[in-house]
Formats: C-alpha cells, sequence, structure tokens
C-alpha cells in the first residue's frame, strides 16, 4: 500500500522526526511513503522569519492537499499536535471534496476519539505504538479507532527516514537529533508535561547511548552533515548517561552540537563534559528573573542561584549558552525586564537571549490559571507559536517591545551597552526600531558572534525561498580564511536580508489604495461586511447604509422617521459625529441600536432617536439639538463626544491621520522613493510617525491651548439649552481609539472630565471600558479605526450602566416583576 504523510510547519520540531520514524516502519512493513508537505515558509510557526502576510502571498495553503489527492495513495496518515488541529480538519474536509478515493488516518494525542465523521481511522495513544498497531490492522480490517497502551521500546524502532523531509531540508548543514522523548519537568507553559500525563508514566526516557551515536554516524556519513543539535527538552539530565555517550558520539560523529540543559540539571563537570565532546552551545530556559513567577506560575523546578550556578559553570569551562526569555507573562513588570537586562549584562559567556511570547495552548497549567484569573479568552486559546504574536497586556506592550528588541541585539550590543541601556533609561528607544530592520540586525548580531544557528539560517533560507529544496548554496563554501569568510557572511547577509524585504514588498504589491470614503474596505476583517461593489480584480466591501436626507441613521429597510416613530415619542435623543452614527457597523449593532434594546425591558421602557451624523463638529451637534428638539421634549440628550469634534489645526496646514480615518489616499513616490519598495516603506513611516506627532500636538492645542475656552463655551450653551427645555445633557467621551498602552491623550480626557464636573453635566468616559482592548480589535477595518460592533456593544452597556449608576434613566425591574 501507499501512505502519504502530511505536514505543515517547520521541520525543526518533534513531529517531524516522528513522522519520519512512522515512515521507516512502514517501509519496513513494505509499504511505500511519501509526504504532502507544507513548509509554513514565513508562517506562523517560521521561527527565523514570521511574515504571515508574505506567506499567504508567495504559497498556496493548498498545495499540500492537492500533492496528496494526486498521489494515488491508499492512505493520507495526519499527526495532532496542540495547535494543528483547525489545519487538520480543513485538511481533511478539502481532500475529501477532491477526487481522492483513499482514506485518513489522524494520529490523536487525546485519550478518546474526536475525529469522528471526519477521519476514517483514529489512532489513540503515543504515535509510534498506535502507528504499529495500525501497519498490523492493514492486513485486514481496519477498525474506526485503534487505542495503544503503554509507551513504544525506542531503541527497538527503526532509525528515522531521512528521505522523508530530505527534498526540503539541508542535513548537510545541520541535523536535528532527539536522544529520548520527553521531559520530567513540570513547568506550566511547557507542552512536555501535558504529553506525559497523556501517553503515560514513564514518556520522560532515553534510548541507549550507543544507538544514538550509530544513527549520527550514518547521518554524518551519508550527508557530510556540518554540525548537531540536540533538540530533546532537557539533554543533560541524566549525568550518568552523558558519561556514557559522549565518548561514543565524540569517537563516532566528532561533531559540533549544541544542546539544551535544565539549571538544576547542570553542574562544572557537565559543562567539562560538553565542552570536551564539541558542544559549541547550551540553551538554557529561563524565562523570568522574577522568582515569584517562576515558581508559582511557571512551575520551575529550580531556584535563581541554581540557574546563576549553571550559567557561571558554562562561563568557567569557555562554553556560550543562550537563556530562553518569555514576554506577556502573567503579572510581568515593567521591573522584571529592566533586572533582567542589568542581570544580563553581568552575565560572562552569555552567547544570545533568545525571546519568545507566551502562548496559552489548551490544557496546559499556565492556561488555566490564566483562564482562572481572567487573563486569557477560552476561545482565543492556541494562537500562534511562542516566537509570534503578542498576549501580553496592554500597558505592558511598549515595554515588551522595547526590551524585546534589545535583548535581541544583546550579541550586537554586548553587555556593556546593554547595561548602559538599562541604567540610563535608553532601553525606551528601541521599541522603535522597525520591525524590518530589525531582522537583519538581529542576523549581523548573530553572526558576529560566529552563532552556528545564524550561519544555517543564511544557507538554508535562500534555497529554502527561491528553490523550496535542501540543495546547499554555493556562496559559502570554502576554505578556511575565517576574517574574509565572516566579513563576506555580514555583508552578504545584509544585503541578503534587504534584497529580501525588497522582494517581499515589490510581490506584496503597493499597500492597498485607500479609498476616500471609508464607508468602503479591499479586506473584510471578521467576514462582518457586503461584498458592494469590484475594483479590477478586487473585491471591494462595505455596508449599506439607510439615512434619511438630514444624514442620520435608520434601521435597515426604514424609509424616513416616520415609519420609525412610535405614537408615543422618544425620550433619549442621540447626538454626535460618525461614531453615533455608526459608520462602519450594521444598525442593530450600533450603540444606539443596542442601548433601545436594553432600554425596552425598563418600567417605563424608553425610546432612542439617533441624530448622529457624519462630519459634525461641536457647533454643528448645538445647531442638530435646536432642529431636533423644537416641538419636542426629550427627557435627556446624549452627546457622544469624540475628540476631533473640537476641530484641529495641524501645522504646515495639512490633515494629517486623526486616528480615526485612515482611508484618505497616500501621495505618490517621488524621487528614488519611487524605486525601492523598502525606501518608500521607511519614509512613509517616518512621514507617519511626523504626522502622528504633529496631529497629537494638535489635539493638545484643541483642548489645553488658548483657544480652547470658545469651544467649551459651546457646550455650555448646549447644557443651558437642555437645561431650559427641562432635561438632562450626558456627555459620553469616545477615546481615540488608537495604543491604549500608551494613550497620549489621558490629558484631554481628564480636562473633559474636569469641565464636565463644573458645569454639572453627567459624564461617562469610555476610555476604562476600552483599553481592556487591543485597539486593532475594536477597529472597523484595518484602514478605518471607526468603533465596530465589538466597541458599540461595550459603549451601550457602558451607558446604560451609568444611566443607573446615576438615577437618569427608566429603573431596572425588581426580580419578582421580571
Amino acid at each position: 500500500m501507499k501512505i502519504v504523510f502530511a505536514y505543515k510547519g517547520r521541520y525543526w520540531v518533534r513531529d517531524t522526526r516522528t513522522l519520519e520514524i512512522l515512515s521507516a516502519m512502514a517501509k519496513a512493513a513494505g509499504h511505500e511513503t511519501c509526504l504532502a508537505y507544507d513548509p509554513d515558509l514565513f508562517g506562523v510557526s517560521d521561527n527565523v522569519l514570521s511574515l504571515p502576510r508574505l506567506n499567504r502571498l508567495l504559497f498556496n495553503p493548498e498545495a499540500a492537499v492537492r500533492k496528496a489527492a494526486a498521489s494515488g495513495a491508499d492512505w493520507v496518515v495526519l499527526l495532532e499536535n496542540l495547535t494543528n488541529r483547525s489545519w487538520l480538519e480543513n485538511f481533511i474536509k478539502t481532500l475529501s471534496s477532491s477526487a481522492f478515493k483513499g482514506k485518513t488516518t489522524v494520529i490523536s494525542y487525546r485519550g478518546e476519539a474526536s475525529y469522528r465523521g471526519l477521519a476514517s481511522i483514529e489512532l489513540l495513544g503515543e504515535p509510534e505504538r498506535g502507528f504499529g498497531e495500525f501497519l498490523k490492522a492493514l492486513k485486514g480490517a481496519v477498525p474506526e479507532i485503534i487505542k495503544a497502551e503503554g509507551l513504544a521500546d525506542l531503541d527497538g524502532l527503526p532509525l528515522p527516514d531521512l528521505d522523508l523531509f530530505s527534498p526540503y531540508e539541508n542535513f548537510s548543514l545541520s541535523y536535528m537529533a532527539y536522544a529520548g522523548k520527553g521531559c520530567s519537568g513540570a513547568c506550566s507553559y511547557c507542552e512536555e508535561p501535558f504529553y506525559r500525563q497523556a501517553y503515560g508514566a514513564g514518556y520522560a526516557r532515553l534510548r541507549r547511548p550507543a544507538r544514538v551515536a550509530e544513527e549520527l554516524s550514518l547521518v554524518k556519513k551519508r550527508f557530510k552533515t556540518r554540525e548537531i543539535t540536540f533538540k530533546d527538552s532537557v539533554f543533560t539530565a541524566d549525568k550518568a548517561w552523558l558519561r556514557e555517550f559522549l565518548p561514543f558520539y565524540k569517537a563516532a560523529v566528532g561533531l559540533p552540537f549544541k544542546c539544551f540543559g535544565r539549571p538544576d540539571a547542570f553542574d562544572a563537570e557537565t559543562a567539562a563534559m560538553l565542552k570536551e565532546a564539541g558542544c559549541y552551545c547550551v540553551e538554557f530556559g529561563l524565562q523570568t528573573f522574577n522568582k515569584k513567577l517562576r515558581s508559582a506560575v511557571l512551575k520551575r523546578p529550580e531556584s535563581l542561584e541554581a540557574v546563576k550556578k549553571a550559567f557561571a559553570a558554562c562561563g568557567a569551562a569557555g562554553l556560550p549558552y543562550d537563556a530562553d526569555y518569555i514576554f506577556g507573562l502573567p503579572g510581568e513588570t515593567e521591573a522584571d525586564h529592566l533586572e533582567a537586562a542589568l542581570e544580563f549584562s553581568r552575565l560572562k559567556g552569555l552567547n544570545r537571549i533568545k525571546c519568545h511570547n507566551l502562548v496559552y495552548y489548551k490544557g496546559l497549567g499556565i492556561t488555566d490559571y490564566a483562564l482562572k484569573e481572567g487573563l486569557a479568552d477560552e476561545n482565543a486559546l492556541s494562537g500562534g507559536d511562542f516566537f509570534s504574536g503578542d498576549r501580553s497586556a496592554p500597558a505592558m506592550r511598549p515595554a515588551n517591545a522595547a526590551f524585546c528588541r534589545l535583548f535581541k541585539l544583546y550579541g550586537l550590543l554586548g553587555s556593556a551597552v546593554t547595561g548602559f541601556a538599562a541604567n540610563s533609561g535608553l532601553w525606551r528607544a528601541f521599541r522603535f526600531i522597525p520591525g524590518p530592520l530589525l531582522k537583519p540586525l538581529e542576523l549581523l548580531s548573530g553572526l558576529l558572534r560566529g552563532d552556528r544557528r545564524f550561519l544555517v539560517y543564511l544557507r538554508a533560507y535562500p534555497a529554502r525561498i527561491f528553490f523550496n529544496t535542501g540543495s546547499r548554496p554555493a556562496v559559502f563554501s570554502g576554505g578556511n580564511r575565517a576574517f574574509l569568510h565572516k566579513t563576506m557572511a555580514v555583508i552578504l547577509s545584509v544585503l541578503a536580508a534587504l534584497a529580501l524585504a525588497e522582494l517581499g514588498l515589490r510581490l506584496a504589491g503597493p499597500g492597498p489604495r485607500r479609498f476616500n470614503d471609508s464607508m468602503r474596505y479591499y479586506s473584510n476583517p471578521r467576514g462582518y461586511y457586503e461584498p458592494v461593489a469590484v475594483d479590477g480584480v478586487r473585491t471591494v466591501y462595505g455596508l449599506h447604509y439607510n439615512m434619511t436626507k438630514e444624514g442620520f441613521r435608520l434601521p435597515d429597510g426604514v424609509a424616513g422617521w416616520s415609519a420609525v416613530r412610535d405614537v408615543r415619542p422618544a425620550e433619549i435623543l442621540l447626538l454626535g459625529d460618525s461614531f453615533t452614527f455608526g459608520r462602519g457597523v450594521r444598525y442593530s449593532d450600533t450603540y444606539a441600536a443596542r442601548l433601545e434594546k436594553i432600554l425596552a425591558s425598563r418600567r417605563p421602557a424608553w425610546r432612542v432617536r439617533n441624530a448622529g451624523a457624519v462630519g459634525l463638529n461641536v457647533g454643528e451637534i448645538g445647531r442638530v439639538y435646536a432642529h431636533e428638539a423644537s416641538g419636542r421634549k426629550y427627557k435627556l440628550a446624549i452627546y457622544g463626544f469624540v475628540l476631533n469634534d473640537f476641530g484641529l489645526e495641524v501645522e504646515g496646514g495639512r490633515a494629517g491621520s486623526d486616528f480615526i480615518d485612515q482611508n484618505n489616499a497616500a501621495p505618490a513616490a517621488r524621487g528614488l522613493r519611487a524605486y525601492s519598495a523598502l525606501l518608500d516603506l521607511f519614509f512613509r513611516a517616518a512621514d507617519r510617525r511626523r504626522l502622528t506627532r504633529q496631529t497629537v500636538k494638535a489635539y493638545q492645542e484643541a483642548f489645553l491651548g488658548p483657544g480652547a475656552e470658545a469651544k467649551y463655551a459651546v457646550l455650555r450653551r448646549l447644557n443651558a439649552r437642555v437645561k431650559a427645555d427641562g432635561g438632562k445633557l450626558v456627555i459620553m467621551v469616545f477615546p481615540l481609539i488608537y495604543n491604549f498602552s500608551d494613550y497620549p491623550f489621558r490629558e484631554i480626557h481628564a480636562s473633559l472630565l474636569a469641565f464636565c464636573g463644573r458645569e454639572g453635566i453627567a459624564c461617562l468616559d469610555l476610555l476604562p471600558a476600552f483599553s481592556r482592548y487591543r485597539d486593532r480589535d475594536l477597529w472597523a477595518a484595518p484602514t478605518d479605526q471607526h468603533p465596530n460592533e465589538i466597541a458599540h456593544r461595550l459603549a451601550a452597556e457602558s451607558l446604560a450602566e451609568f444611566l443607573d449608576a446615576n438615577s437618569l434613566g427608566p429603573q431596572r425591574l425588581s426580580p419578582e416583576r421580571i
């Protein structure tokens, strides 16, 4: 039979080694095997260059499915892990809708079947055990569920079938080795304790030293491999095993190698043995210097004293070491990162600080902790990988971005500059290093340190990008003229990085041409919008808005105000601009509609009239009220105030970005910018920063400058008019949905609240409610920072609570009356 293994993701993880062993088992049983592979180059799982947008532009996500469908295989085998269920389901569904005539098998880590009706067969238990039972069952009728008990004999398994991935990976540059499986630790953020619990006691185990050495000597002979990376979570845990293995390794293999160590299983003897055997770097899981976080939250088994002793042992042995550091930990503070920077600056022999982002995977201890403490949303778990995404608290993001960049450039800066940046406050400036520049600098940092991993990346990536094979590029082959080679490597790496960036930008094409009308978009976030037009080959998305002749929003399908009036008039009049109008959201999702729905359950039920219109300023709001209140009486006039209602006067006469409508077309590139997409990107970023500074200044002038009193006087007159009509004015302040972690307009909000307090105007500030979210999570679209349906819901709920707290609206029904 023919068996196809399907996989998506980077190669350097245990899953790929597992598939290589399963392929070897299948071949040993007389079956033919092949691979349907999506390397996810630049994708979420790419730990070197994670650029998902470029990945989507360059690669077809269905290519692996098509290969599997066209293979003529009898079986397609997929291996489940903590993050790939969605991909597995989509792969199987797409494959099933093709002309594929074979069957599908999912190897699941779960204790019970969860793919019924989707996969043909489901294998439960440790993959090698389950797949072994599956191969036996192929001789007859294969049951839908195969549950294998116990653990595989690692030494009895065949050596991995390297033909499976060798067309995609260059094993001559580096080889990924596993001496065993699992880890005895119980770290809350790591997958190893999860798998140990899933597969049972004894999961953490090692192969015989001779068997590991046999595998590596064969690899060296076949591929002329230059270095080895042991990917075991804790390679140094068993010192007796090391004492036996390292002499085998040095005699039979003798290649430079890197490994992972755990500080409580590491001492001066271990460092000396590793160095003697050819180890060029040890990577330790530090994660944080905060003792409480390490023990109470991360469940790290060792003390900080043990960590420092392990680092010192490496330093004394002349053995370089890397330290893993995690951002986004629950309860982390700026002081933690500052302490870490100072500690790193004092270390001897530190090679690299590897920065990761915390990931909440379902089933992990830290995920349970975060859900219990309300720090994570269950619907957003397992999003991304540990080097992509940002799950930190909004208030910590500026500091995290700054320290992450500082730590990534440690190899370039050295301990002295790192310490100076921490002590002087210069670390804050690192936040502004643009992402496209950071990667070349990080690569340069590694090359200057002589880090073999970066040399592997430099040599492997061009082949992966341009050829998608493991063939070795010839650029860096040669003799031993180290200085010349290092210089060439540095120059060429920077040029290659710049060229790749330029290529990526050109392939991506110019950014989407922006509409001057922000009611339409080229993208459809959340699947919320409807196709409303076609621009060339692009679909244009948007909504159909129903309006009165005055520009006020109407419910969908209603012809005019008379159709929405009841015999009883509305008690609440909403005033405002496009935020109140509801630009970017359906009518039913506007805060006006949501508020009326909430108040409908009160007694008496109050009606709401929405008199918000696009583009109104504070002066025009007063005129709208005067018109709407003529002949009518409203109990409440609620003004949805947006900071740009006071008007902006930007230096130089340019409107600039007001942090709301970014659909204004950008100026055409001129000069050298017209010939380089990368250069144009840099100058556009510089222009944006300059306009941002000008616009922030303009907002501050509008509210705090000499002309502010005249604008506040307009609000004072509006309040007097509402009072004279027997009503009550409520001002609800919308924050600009921009950078809540370092919001530049807090002083303006405070000024508005103080004014309302002096004037006796009820005032609700929505900033606390909105700032619990990331700014982009509340945008209508990537180019439109009007509030989306989530923001409108927050506004309606906050407003209803505010009215209740201040006895301004109808009363809630008591439970016995509901």
